[in-house]
């Protein structure tokens, strides 16, 4: 059996959600019920979409098509604000009377929240979806048909209304509120839910919201009285249905401090909107799950921001592979020191300098990707005449630190003038009020936004190592990434010993996040347990991916964020470093010499 269903793409992130939806769902379906059944899609145009191919923004064969469907999804569709038309989704529900938006909450493992037990959400908000503000009727301030209404409200009604307000009335029925209240207790009924909740501002707005509670209270009285009981009586009538009531703005905190004791929420229009959308919220939607890849609109959103120029730190990812793979090399010819321990984290060489201090000869003199990149782009201000103001957008609150040694300033003036983390960024653009998710993709600036998958992988715990790896082995053949992938270098574990054939070699190669896990490799190392050649450090767990100036989140959040750099690995064109044909061009600029004056730093060593 198959089903025909209507879909509009939408506007903005519609077709990036449709392209990921449809595949998700047609598997769904498979799964469960194999070729019994199916869906055959077909499109409906509404939007920017129909505009730019109709000439306008929701064609009558639309309308048509959905008053006569039995299914039909839609992506989001965009609604200008302050003027134009008021919404085309209104437009939709209204000509259709879809009266219930209907909104199920709860939390997934894995994806990252602003609270600690996102798991206890698990609500369903029943949300009027026909009257209220979605019904609204408004008169501009200062238009004759403002001060029309303003006088009759004066006048005739005694209200006390400012000349020079804006009007807005908001219609609510009997009939509107019933029926939206009496879809949340059938559906509470019928999965066996324990309570309903009308969620209103009835305190205040005594005959829109206060009658709205009590339309839902009387037609569970008059129409599932054997099956439900009120608030007050829950205690001697167990195993019915409890109908209550919430203030809209208690609500809200009982939503955060207490959501076990709610199931499904009954509310008008606004209410419902703004409650869902918290809800929403601590459950880490409304936003991105961990490990989606934005550096378009990373791009898109700095330039907003006021950048002139945007580049991708993948490319000096790339940069440091060569280098730190050159001087691999070396060491192999000419007998170490080893183990060559990378230097890419600057907590790492903090660490090294307080507590272990002979060991910093092991380190290796590359500098780390955003020091890097700050040399040459330095090294292009000088040439080309024009100040730069360098700002670094990092995952480790470490790097504000590197950008301010020594090591890496020229008189007063350090290569990096800022380093922002991740979470300052995020805040930034909070408060600028920017819709992140709305904006277009935009792609880095040239000629330093071509980076390839190893300089992807660089901020998982392993990646730098496996970029080095795939650097030494010289192939980009899909079984050689594979090997070197599902070796042991990839994963999770606090210590990780791997052994690679290099030609007629075998290099031995460590992996350690965390600084106790390092002081225990270094420990195995020192009791001749251990023998390395090449030891990748990042103090953080997971990686640069859970850097301290990261959102916060939990250990599987961290985890998809790393699954997050080898899915983009995935998808690029280029593996491996040497390969990058902008990096190939820059180092027939360089030569040997000050590719090393400019690459490497050395640190101060124990006397």
């Amino acid at each position: 059996m198959r089903k025909t269903v209507y879909w509009i793409e939408g506007d903005g992130i519609g077709p990036d959600v449709w392209k990921s939806a449809r595949p998700v769902i047609d598997e769904a379906i498979r799964l469960s019920y194999g070729d019994e059944r199916g869906f055959d899609w077909k499109e409906l145009l509404a939007g920017e979409k129909a505009l730019k191919e109709t000439g306008t923004l929701l064609p009558d064969e639309t309308l048509a098509a959905l008053r006569g469907a039995e299914l039909a999804i839609k992506g989001p569709l965009g609604t200008p604000v302050g003027t134009g038309f008021r919404s085309l989704n209104v437009t939709l529900r209204q000509t259709l009377d879809l009266y219930a938006c209907i909104r199920p909450i709860r939390y997934f493992e894995g994806i990252e929240s602003p609270v600690k037990h996102p798991e206890r959400v698990d609500m369903i908000v029943f949300r009027e979806n026909t009257e209220d503000v979605y019904a609204g009727i408004e008169y501009k301030a200062g238009t004759p048909e403002a001060a029309k209404l303003i006088a009759f409200l004066r006048d005739e009604l005694g209200a006390n209304v400012d000349a020079s307000a804006a009007v807005g009335i908001k219609p609510m029925t009997e009939k509107g509120s019933k029926r939206l209240v009496r879809a949340a207790i059938r559906h509470a009924l019928a999965q066996n839910l324990p309570s309903v909740t009308l969620v209103h501002k009835g305190n205040i707005m005594k005959f829109t919201e206060g009658a709205f509670r009590q339309h839902g209270y009387d037609v569970a009285k008059e129409e599932f009285a054997a099956q439900t009981v009120v608030e007050a009586e829950a205690a001697s009538a167990p195993g019915k249905l409890v109908i209550k009531d919430r203030i809209a703005d208690a609500m809200f905190q009982e939503a955060l401090i207490r959501p076990e004791q709610y199931s499904v929420l009954a509310t008008p229009n606004l209410n419902g909107d703004y409650i869902s959308d918290a809800l929403a919220a601590q459950v880490g939607g409304l936003g991105l799950a961990p490990g989606v890849n934005v550096l378009d609109k990373m791009v898109a959103t700095l330039k907003l921001m006021g950048a002139d120029e945007v580049y991708d730190t993948t490319f000096a990812a790339d940069m440091t592979v060569m280098e730190e793979t050159a001087e691999f090399l070396q060491r192999l010819e000419k007998g170490g020191p080893f183990p060559m321990f990378t230097s890419c984290c600057p907590a790492w060489i903090k660490y090294l300098e307080k507590e272990d201090p002979k060991y910093l000869h092991n380190i290796s003199t590359c500098k780390s990707p955003m020091q890097m990149f700050s040399a040459i782009l330095r090294a292009q201000e000088k040439e080309g005449g024009k100040k730069l103001y360098h700002i670094a957008i990092m995952p480790c609150t470490a790097k504000k630190m590197e950008a301010a040694r020594e090591e890496f300033k020229h008189g007063d003036q350090p290569d990096v003038d800022l380093v922002l983390t991740t979470q300052e960024l995020i805040r930034m653009i909070k408060e600028a009020g920017i819709r992140f998710n709305e904006l277009p993709d935009e792609a880095p600036d040239m000629p330093f936004g071509l980076g390839t998958g190893a300089g992807v992988i660089f901020g998982a715990t392993g990646g730098v190592a496996e970029a080095v790896v795939r650097r030494v082995m010289e192939s980009e053949s899909r079984n050689t990434l594979q090997a070197i992938a599902y070796s042991g270098v990839r994963g999770m574990e606090g210590v990780r010993a791997v052994e690679l054939p290099v030609g007629e070699k075998t290099i031995h190669v460590g992996v350690v996040h965390g600084l106790k896990n390092a002081r225990t490799l270094i420990a195995k190392m020192e009791a001749g347990e251990e023998h390395f050649d090449l030891v990748e450090v990042m103090t953080c767990t997971t990686g640069c991916v859970g850097g301290a100036g990261q959102p916060i989140g939990r250990r599987e959040q961290k985890y998809a964020r790393a699954e997050g750099l080898y899915e983009a690995d995935r998808k690029t064109l280029i593996k491996s470093s040497q390969h990058n044909p902008i990096l190939k061009a820059l180092y027939e600029k360089l030569t040997p010499e000050r590719a090393h004056e400019l690459l490497h730093v050395h640190y101060p060593q124990p006397e």
